[in-house]
Order: structure tokens, then sequence, then C-alpha cells
């Protein structure tokens, strides 16, 4: 409001309206191509960003990155409605301009408007302790050091705790799944490429249906794609038997390891493509592909 205020009383100073209109074009890019609100996407509504999102070099960007460079010019906005309120404020009220009173007055409620904004601490969360049986599991499976592994849930860049537990045991060396910059299958680049594949998601999906079995600690995130109640949410058909087991062998995986209790929607599904675990473990089961 303070700068919405600033901005149109002093308009006429090129500076001002040079700072407003960059920051508002930056704020309206920040909300990317479609409308997010409320947790949820509405993708029938197009922002501006939508029609130069599919631009050579564009194409590449984080549009919510545009945000911080819009705060920037929210702040030289600020700067020049101060140095232009402080001469028209004593010029309005000669007993301001008398011993720098106006310049302490502007100064004064600039701060107070900025404080409302000044950054806090940042909230600490628990991190997602590494599961029971992880490590113990790994070791029974005694895998070559080059042995790739598909770990369900597989990770992915709204879930990321698996990668978490790789780096906090060492184990597993390889896993399929994280997350990266990479084309996808317009040629243009986004977070994972063209995605996790189908077979990918579908575990996913199985292993949220599994969390009633989960510790609680296990319970307080689950992959985006995989959630419900997400607009991201992605319902697929049941992948068949086959095509699992074909996108497992494309991943050229020597272990699957799944965190997860027995008679689980995931371990029954798991324990009728591959049999009988070779390792449970506290909450981890792992059978050898």
């Amino acid at each position: 409001m303070v700068l919405a205020a600033g901005a149109i009383g002093f308009w006429r100073r090129l500076p001002v309206r040079a700072c407003a209109v960059a920051c508002a074009v930056l704020e309206v890019f920040s909300l990317g191509g479609t409308l997010l609100a409320s947790g949820h996407e509405h993708a029938w509504i197009k922002l501006p960003w939508y029609w130069l999102q599919s631009l050579p070099v564009l194409s590449a960007a984080l549009p919510d990155r545009f945000s911080i460079v819009a705060d920037g010019a929210a702040g030289a906005l600020l700067a020049c409605c101060v140095d232009a309120a402080v001469p028209a404020l004593a010029g309005r009220l000669p007993w301001l301009a008398r011993g720098g009173r106006a310049a302490a007055v502007v100064t004064g409620a600039a701060v107070l408007a900025v404080l409302p904004v000044v950054p806090r601490p940042l909230p600490v969360v628990a991190a997602i302790s590494v599961p029971p049986g992880w490590s113990a599991a790994f070791g029974a499976l005694d895998l070559p050091a080059s042995a790739g592994v598909l770990a369900v849930p597989v990770p992915m860049s709204t879930f990321t705790e698996p990668l978490r537990w790789q780096a906090d045991t060492g184990q597993p060396r390889s896993l399929v799944g994280g997350y990266f910059m990479g084309p996808a299958a317009n040629g243009h680049a986004y977070t994972n490429g063209s995605g996790l594949p189908q077979a990918g998601r579908y575990l996913n999906i199985l292993w949220t249906e599994s969390l009633s079995g989960l510790p609680v600690a296990l319970t307080g995130g689950v992959p985006l794609s995989a959630d419900p109640g997400s607009s991201s949410y992605v319902r697929i058909a049941a992948v068949s038997d086959a095509t699992m087991r074909a996108q497992i062998a494309a991943w050229h995986v020597s272990a699957v390891v799944a965190v997860v209790v027995r008679n689980s929607v995931l371990a029954e599904y798991l324990t009728s493509l591959f049999g009988p675990p070779a390792v449970v473990s506290g909450d981890v089961m792992a059978w050898r592909t």
C-alpha cells in the first residue's frame, strides 16, 4: 500500500515510474504461466509469462526467481518516494522544514513501512530420520559398489527424503530418481525433464496408499505427484506387471528397496512381482532383481 501510494503521488517523476513499472512487471512474471492460488493451480487462467515461457532462453528460466529482482525494484521505488517526499512535505508544512524535521518524519514513516517485511529467522523443521532397518537391509543385501538400487518411495523434486537417507548412510551408491534441469519431450528445459516415468509414479502412489502402516516420522511428507489432495496428483491406471518389469529392467538395478511394512498395498504388489522379499529389516523390505 505504501509503495502504491508513493507511486501514484510521485508518478510524474521518471525514476518513480521506472521502478514502479519494473516492480509490477517482475511480480506478475514471478507468478508463472498459470495462476496458482490457495495451493491449487488454475490452468485455465493464463498469465503473461505463459506466452513467453516457450521462447528460447526464457524456457530455461525459473519464473519465481523474478520476485527476487522485484524486491530490489521495490526497494528502489521506496527510496525514490522517500527522496521525493521530503521536499514535498517541507513545502506543504513550512514548520517541518527547519532542523531536518521533514526528513526525520519521512524516514520514520519509511522505517515503519518496512518493519513488517524485515526477515525473521527461518523456521526449523526436523528432517525425516533414516527409516529403521535402512542400513541393516543394505548390509544384508551386500551389493557391489557399482550396483544400482530402486528405492520406494522414488525420490523426485517434490519429495527428496530418500536422497537424504542416501547422503546420511552412504547407501546405496547409485539410486534411481532425484531431480535435475533437463529437456522434456518438447525440447524445453524443465525440472526433472519429462518427469518420473509412469511406472515410478505408480510406485509412489502405491507407497502413499500404504502410509497408514508406517511410523509417524515417515508420514509427514509424501511425493507431491502421489498425494490425492494435491493439484498435481496423477491418477494412473494400474501399470501392467510386464510394463513394470520392463521399466525396472531399463533402470538396470540390482535390488528394489521399499520403506514399507508387510501386508500393505505396496508390499503385496512388490511380492507379486518378485516373490518373497530377500531382506526384511525394520520398516524396510528388499528384493534382489
